[in-house]
This record gives structure tokens, sequence and C-alpha cells, in this order.
């Protein structure tokens, strides 16, 4: 009986049907290694089953014998020599597994989907040669069958936030951080601005700085659009005091990691003397503003 489902390519009639692929190349820098097992092969097959083995084997694919071998057609070192070259010749790519029926036969197979539900689950499998072939769960071994019921695709990669490239972007993305209840977390952007980053300079031991800190929250939570972001640059000297003081305040902003800001403030010299400070810039660095603590003309300009 057939591990694969009726629309798997039938095996040529001497050989069974356990797949090794021969699409994958041996990889640098083992060349050495490489011509050897190169010898090995042609040895093998310029023997009279190898002869045989290359008129029979598909363009592709390699059937491997499954019963034994006549000793008058092909001696015993003939056999290590195309197990051998095969096994080290025909890697498998890691996206491949073995998988096994219930009659104890496996193969090497790369689980695509899962279609159906509960008892009539099933998995679309990728064959070594590129094709696909669909196997029941119920027709596998009890352990891969419960594999198959618990496996879920890998989980995509995060799509890149949506807007205008800025000069900020090569510092900004992947090191960004948001109050998420009490904690800081890494944070991603669905979008970024399309006009200004409102860089808001800071620190949680500045009593000025705790003062007007109320205020821009309410600001934010007011006016907040796709024209402009705020982004905290702190001057706390540790992770913890810059996330206590953004969970008393209840910042709804992302802040750039404590570990980040001095490299910023040297990369971006926005001539900050003193905090609270806020400086307004535009996507291509240049600062539209030096005091945004004015509200009322930081909401005419984000308009």
């Amino acid at each position: 009986m057939s591990f694969l489902s009726s629309n798997a390519p039938a095996p040529t009639r001497q050989y069974s049907d356990e797949i090794v692929t021969n699409r994958h190349s041996p990889s640098p820098p083992h060349l050495v290694i490489f011509f050897v097992k190169i010898g090995l092969l042609r040895a093998s097959l310029s023997s009279p089953y190898g002869r045989r083995f290359r008129r029979n084997a598909p363009h592709s694919t390699l059937f491997l014998h499954s019963h034994p071998i006549p000793t008058s057609t092909m001696k015993t070192k003939q056999n290590i020599a195309i197990a051998i070259t095969l096994t080290l010749v025909l890697p498998l790519s890691a996206a491949f597994e073995p998988w096994t029926n219930k009659e104890g036969k496996t193969i090497q197979l790369e689980l695509l989907e899962v279609t159906g539900e509960d008892d009539a689950k099933a998995g679309v499998f990728k064959m070594q040669n590129g094709q696909k072939a669909t196997i029941k769960a119920a027709n596998l071994a009890e352990a891969d069958a419960k594999r198959l019921a618990e496996w879920k695709p890998a989980a995509a990669e995060p799509e890149a936030a949506k807007g205008e490239p800025s000069v900020f972007d090569e510092v900004l993305d992947g090191d960004l951080v948001k109050l998420d209840g009490k904690k800081l977390k890494k944070f991603t952007p669905e979008s970024k601005p399309t006009k200004y980053y409102v860089f808001y300079y800071t620190a949680s031991w500045c009593p000025p700085c705790q003062a007007f800190t109320p205020d821009l929250v309410d600001f934010y939570n007011k006016n907040k659009n796709d024209n402009f972001e705020i982004v905290l640059i702190t001057s706390d000297s540790s992770e913890d005091a810059m996330e206590g003081y953004a969970a008393s305040k209840k910042m709804p902003w992302p802040q750039l990691k404590q570990s980040k800001a001095a490299s910023f403030k040297k990369k971006f010299a926005h001539g900050v003397r003193g905090i609270p400070s806020v400086i307004v810039c535009d996507l291509k660095g240049e600062i539209v503003s030096s005091n945004g603590r004015n509200l009322d003309e930081l909401e005419k300009l984000i308009k």
C-alpha cells in the first residue's frame, strides 16, 4: 500500500517509493569531500546495477532498493558505496521531516498546511520532487497524527510601518518602547508620521518635567493625528526609572530605549540645554520649532 494518496506519482516497478532528493548541492568550502562523493557515485553507477539504476530512475527522483539485491548483480561494497554516497551527496532540506503511516512506512515530506477539522484533518505535503500530496491524519501513525493535529503555520513577519521615510528611521526602527499597563514593552508602530516628529526631552528626576508632562499627555490625547508623533528621549540613567515615570504619568506615546538615548543625542544635535524641552522636526531632520512647550503654537503646527 502506498504511503501517499492517489495523486502521488507511481514508483518504478523494481523500486520502492522511498524518496531521496537530488536537487541540493554540497556547500563550500567542502570541495574536497564533494569530489570524493562524486567519485564514489560515479564508481557505483558504472557497475551493472548502477547502469540499470540510471535507466529506470526518474529524472529528478531516485528510488532506493527495498528488497535484497542479488549478489550476482551487485557486490556488497557497491551497496555500501551507493548508500554512503546518496546520504552524503543528497542532503535533505531543513523543512523536510520524517512522517510515518500506520503501516510503519516513513518518508521525508514538508508539511505546508492542514485542512479539515477534528477527525477529518488532513495534511497537504510537499514531496522532494516538488509535487504535492494530501495525507489524512487517520492514515498516519498515532504520534504523527497528533503532530499534524497540533501543527500551526509559522508566524508572519510584522509588516513595516506605513508612512513617509525619515532620517530618524535608522535610529528609531526596532528601538522604540511603549507603555503597556505599567510596563514598557517593545513597540512597532503601524504607521509613521507624515510631517513631524516631536521629540520630548525629559527625565523622572526633573521637577519641571513632572509638572509639564500631564499637560503634554492631555495635549496628545486630544490632538493626535497622522501628521505627527511624539517620541520621548530620556535623561534617566536606568530603564526602571524611565518605566516608573511613564507609568505614573500614563504616557501614551512611544519612547526611545534608554540605552539608545545617548547615541540619539549625539547623532541629532537639537541644541537642548535644559529639560523639559520639546523639539519639532520635519522628516528630513530640520528643526521646525524649538519651542514645542508652547502647546497652543504646537497645536497650530500639527493640524
